[in-house]
């Protein structure tokens, strides 16, 4: 199940990585700090910049949940083609890579962006002081991998609770459906009996007349 982690990790962390980097470029350019700046300015920067962070940093763990939780899917699938009955035996591991993968594309991307466009005015100083902004970085990237890779177990969970509400859902055998009993025909009476036809007597002529006495 590596496989199946690292492709969801890979595929759904390069989404991840580009909102981020476009929430560093907006940053950059909508709320830079400059170096000559006021009070107002810099509380209006720092919002603009922390707004645009967050829904980032939103959007990259609901991204590790979905990462996760694909995972734990494809899992439980591959589980029950190999012959297994009900869920496969509990293993979130590899929900949690690939949850941990996401963060780890979306902290290397935004640390790059952050390095290469600062966003704030002072950027000499910032690119000089490389030590500190390593330190940082790391300690950042550890905190978005460990909640990240939460995430990614989190998503598992709830696979696994979703297929096992499925099967409490769902009946062993199917209902028996209703059928409507077709009304019996009608009896009809029997139809008359027809009476033979009559033969003329002997005494009455073929043509329905009496002969005539012998002299």
């Amino acid at each position: 199940m590596r496989d199946v982690s690292l492709r969801w990790g890979f595929g759904l962390g390069v989404i991840a990585a580009a909102i981020g980097a476009m929430a560093q470029l907006l940053s950059a350019v909508f709320g830079p700090i400059p170096a000559n700046t006021t009070a107002d300015l810099l509380v209006i920067a720092l919002l603009i910049q922390g707004i645009l962070s967050l829904v980032a940093l939103g959007v990259m763990f609901a991204i590790s949940y979905l990462a996760g939780q694909r995972t734990e899917r494809d899992r439980q699938r591959e589980y029950a083609l190999e012959g297994g009955e009900g869920t496969a035996p509990p293993d979130r591991s590899s929900a949690v890579l690939a949850g941990g993968v996401v963060a780890i594309c979306y902290w290397f991307v935004t640390t790059l962006i952050l390095y290469l466009v600062p966003a704030t005015r002072q950027g000499s100083t910032h690119l000089q002081d490389v030590k500190t902004f390593l330190i940082e970085s790391l300690l950042r990237g550890a905190f978005y991998v460990l909640v990240g890779a939460g995430m990614g177990g989190l998503g598992a969970r709830s696979a696994v609770a979703r297929q096992l509400m499925q099967s409490v859902v769902k009946p062993a055998f199917p209902a028996p459906r209703a059928t409507i009993a077709a009304p019996p025909p009608p009896v009809l009476p029997p139809p008359p009996a027809t009476p033979p036809p009559t033969e003329p007597s002997a005494a009455v002529g073929a043509d329905g007349e009496a002969p005539l006495p012998a002299e």
